[in-house]
């Protein structure tokens, strides 16, 4: 009778903090996203955003992952230390046809290592007073943990309960609820200690070490997506990077796309337009464009279906005035301008391209010059076109 007794009053303590767990959506005010310090939106505006669904529309995905890059040997297929044995490399000769058909397949495996982190709001950090006892008030000075270690419950739904030393009776808040998680199922790769890399000063010598992608990498391991501590985490990572402008530590990984994110929900769009702008990369620079469009459909600055990739950025700038000290080299980019940019990204891909004769940079940038000059093509550049354009010159040579 007393293991009946206590066993119901278990569940009515569970249905009871069941129903007292509070609501995220209902209490957060604004997204955990916005960054006031580097933030251009309006604070009412702000208070209406929704990071989440933003973040998987499918057309901001098809612009992350653009914006993204995929350096196969510089970043995705690179070297890494890890605790199996790699496998040696393997050299072999191959015909064009073959060469083609293995730089397709590998950037098809390259898109399986950048899928992107999911990207939520944080769980809510308050607590509920589910019930107060007055009477075993001062019993002991510290407080009491009550876990429910049932097979039935998950990580995410485990009820967790605090004895508060007034004899009050608590929800877990996040941080609890995750420690008592890893105490009661010992994971490898999330021990019940917080590893120190996670904050200050081991955290910023990673950074000065340029150590961007393993630290979030394991960030990713050993916190959940929503956890408050992941999401400060990554804000510091990303906030460090902007103040560095150090954004090639994470281009081509799974985590640049979260950081390019970050950077346009806040407005915030001019350091990334420098990064794009210095790589020659004039097709991201409008794509990082329409990508704030997306985000903020009434925006003042419209944006036509066949607005070329220059025409886009230039209409930014003129629209963003204010931006034009940090815009640096963007904002004096005219038309006599796009030739340092035209010749960037010549530069960025020519090297990717396999030619049957030899055509060096010059040859390449005196012809597109010349088709500069003499037609309002470049008022329509973008890497596509300079792309086509090296191909029939190269058939012409031929």
């Amino acid at each position: 009778m007393l293991r009946h007794g206590l066993f119901s009053r278990l569940h009515r303590l569970q249905a009871l903090c069941q129903l007292h767990q509070p609501q995220s959506s209902s209490l957060r005010l604004a997204s955990a996203w916005i960054n006031p310090l580097i933030s251009h939106v309006d604070p009412g505006r702000a208070q209406e955003v929704n990071a989440e669904k933003l973040f998987t529309s499918p057309e901001v995905q098809e612009l992350l992952t653009k914006l993204t890059g995929a350096d196969l040997q510089n970043k995705i297929f690179r070297s890494r230390r890890i605790s199996t044995p790699q496998n040696r490399s393997h050299y072999a000769l191959m015909t064009d046809e073959r060469w083609e058909k293995t730089m397709e397949r590998m950037q098809e495996e390259a898109q399986h290592f950048l899928q992107f982190i999911p990207l939520k709001e944080p769980r809510v950090e308050t607590t509920e007073t589910l019930i107060v006892d007055k009477e075993i008030a001062g019993f002991d000075k510290s407080k009491f943990v009550f876990t429910d270690i049932s097979f039935d419950a998950t990580d995410q739904d485990r009820t967790v309960v605090v004895r508060e030393v007034d004899g009050s009776l608590r929800t877990a808040t996040p941080e609890e609820h995750d420690r008592m998680n890893r105490v009661y199922y010992e994971k490898s790769n999330r021990p019940v200690v917080e590893p120190a890399v996670f904050s200050d000063p081991y955290l910023q010598d990673a950074l000065d070490r340029n150590e961007h992608e393993f630290l979030m990498d394991w960030a990713c391991m050993y916190f959940e997506v929503d956890d408050p501590k992941f999401i400060s985490l990554s804000k510091t990572v990303y906030d460090r990077i902007i103040a560095t402008k150090n954004f090639d530590s994470l281009y081509s990984t799974r985590h640049f796309g979260t950081l390019v994110f970050y950077l346009a929900i806040n407005n915030n769009l001019p350091p990334l337009l420098n990064f794009f702008a210095n790589l020659g990369q004039l097709s991201e620079c409008a794509s990082l464009v329409r990508l704030q469009k997306s985000l903020y459909p009434d925006w003042r600055l419209a944006i036509g279906s066949y607005d070329s990739d220059f025409k886009i950025l230039q209409d930014y700038v003129k629209q963003n005035t204010r931006f034009k000290q940090e815009l640096g080299d963007v904002a004096s980019t005219d038309q006599s301008d796009v030739y340092g940019i035209l010749k960037g990204v010549i530069s960025t891909k020519l090297p990717t391209l396999r030619f049957n004769v030899t055509m060096t940079l010059d040859d390449c940038f005196c012809f597109l010059c010349q088709a500069y000059l003499h037609a309002s093509w470049a008022l329509n550049v973008n890497d596509g076109h300079i792309l086509d354009e090296l191909r029939n010159f190269t058939l012409f040579r031929n």
